[in-house]
């Protein structure tokens, strides 16, 4: 009878072991969870503020905001304006001339 009972007890000692066990796995499952959960949602947030900083309404807002120098060269040859001027005026001579 002793003996049963040393086995019930045994038994019962092992059964509330292993639930505690089971349970403190489970605890650490959900904080593993929470953190992924974080992560993920940290991670959505980066990429959300890097679509951001892309946008083109960002972009355009980024560069009237900082005042830029005109790096920009014409392509166009110019021409002195006393060099426009007679070619102008040999023009209207030429064109008076035809009529």
């Amino acid at each position: 009878m002793i003996a049963l009972i040393g086995i019930m007890v045994a038994v019962g000692g092992m059964r509330v072991s292993q639930q505690t066990a089971l349970r403190l796995k489970g605890y650490a499952l959900g904080r593993q969870q929470s953190q992924v959960r974080a992560l993920e949602n940290e991670s959505l947030w980066l990429k959300a503020q890097v679509v951001g900083l892309q946008s083109p309404a960002r972009l355009a807002g980024a560069l009237t905001d900082r005042p830029r120098k005109l790096v920009a060269r014409t392509t166009l040859t110019s021409t002195p304006q006393r060099t426009r001027l007679a070619h102008a005026g040999l023009s209207s001579e030429l064109a008076v001339a035809s009529e």
